[in-house]
């Protein structure tokens, strides 16, 4: 019978079984970190960043590298203040303004409205037995003093008493407004136009160009009686809409509406001027009509000539007039040359103008492109998967 064979019996304890695990795991921890320190290493001493391989050269002494890593940050801040006053430059959508004289062989011209400061002839209204009901019009006129009841306006067209009452050219200074074909003439504005010689009226065309909203302030919209946009139509419809829906009635100077009638001189001291002249400027916030994206405007400069008698009388032989020196009104209009002043509002910093700005800071200062983003993106996107799932990407 064989003997027995006998094997040792080893003791291992519960505290050296720890031990060896523990120092299994610090290990592993150990070699992670130094690999992390090792790829923080490489990545710094591979990225397109001047400066920061020499502050994390393991060959360079700390001074040294400390030196070369607040190089880095001061760059790095620079570059930082740099970008603020970029991007806070370009989020309030600046613009600018481009002005050119472009020589054109025809022009638009401006279409003529003539205006008169007073609205009616004395002697017409009173040959037209019309003084009273004429002196209703009078702006100086106190309203709580007039017995409205004594009139009776029912069947008045007031279209046709200022017609026949009104100022001819012969009798009263006249107004010349000049003015877009599109657009409503503003009585507000004009050039005098005295008889008794020649008024010589020199223009000017600009094309305006606006921009919207961000970087401009101009818009448009639909008009019910106007085909064309302007602010002057916008505030016209507006004002001329609040006078229907408020007043109920319409102004003859205003687009006929059919249904509405004409508004009579007690229509129009007990609710039209309170509306449209006391309060005209919180009436225009009100419209919110705001200028034109394009547009075209005619600036003017005047000269008066006036003529001697013996002058008139060649004049008149020569055009065969019949009318008075005091009654002529003589008026050359003209464009001085064949051009056109174009102004156009422009954006002022583009989207690809601050990408261009941000890469030359970039260059400049820290020797990096915009794609130094995507490096530094790249490796920290590789680095998370890494110590996440443990899979190098």
């Amino acid at each position: 019978m064989n003997p027995a064979t006998v094997y040792p019996t080893l003791h291992v304890k519960d505290s050296d079984l720890k031990g060896v695990s523990s120092r299994s795991i610090t290990g592993e921890a150990d070699e992670e970190e130094t690999s992390a320190k090792n790829e923080l290493s490489t990545f710094a001493a591979e990225v397109s960043i001047l400066g920061l391989k020499q502050s994390a050269n393991p060959r360079y002494s700390y001074a040294r590298r400390a030196v070369w890593l607040c190089f880095v940050l001061a760059g790095f801040g620079g570059l930082v203040y740099h970008l603020k006053d970029r991007i806070d430059y370009y989020r309030s959508n600046p613009a600018t303004v481009n002005i050119e004289i472009i020589p054109n062989d025809t022009l638009v011209f401006p279409t003529l409205t003539l205006c008169t400061n007073s609205p009616f002839k004395a002697s017409s209204l009173k040959a037209n037995n019309e003084t009273e009901v004429g002196s209703l019009f009078d702006q100086v006129l106190n309203v709580s003093a007039v017995n409205w009841t004594r009139y009776d306006f029912t069947h008045t067209n007031w279209t046709d008493f200022h017609m026949r009452n009104g100022f001819q050219v012969k009798d009263v200074f006249m107004s010349l407004n000049l003015h877009n074909p599109e657009d409503r003439p503003d009585g507000n504005t004009g050039i005098l136009i005295p008889p008794g010689g020649f008024t010589n009226i020199a223009l000017k065309l600009k094309h305006l160009v606006n921009l919207p909203p961000p970087h401009g302030k101009c818009g448009e919209r639909p008009l019910a009686y106007y085909k064309k946009y302007s602010k002057t139509n916008c505030q016209t419809e507006c004002l001329h809409n609040l006078t229907l829906t408020r007043c109920h009635c319409r102004l003859t100077f205003y687009p006929y509406v059919p249904g509405f009638r004409d508004c009579s001189p007690k229509d129009r001291k007990l609710c039209v001027d309170p509306l449209t002249f006391l309060n005209r400027s919180q009436l225009h916030r009100q419209c919110g009509c705001k200028v034109a994206c394009e547009t075209f405007k005619y600036e003017t400069s005047s000269t008066y000539t006036k003529l001697s008698e013996s002058t008139f009388e060649n004049v008149q032989e020569w055009n065969m007039l019949q009318e008075r020196l005091e009654d002529f009104i003589g008026v050359l209009i003209f464009y001085p040359d064949m051009s056109y002043e174009e102004v156009v509002q422009q954006e002022a910093y583009s989207t690809l103008a601050l990408l261009a700005d941000i890469g030359g800071a970039l260059g400049l200062v820290l020797g990096s492109t915009l794609m130094t983003l995507a490096e530094i993106l790249d490796f920290f996107f590789g680095l998370c998967v890494w110590k996440a799932l443990g899979v190098r990407i």
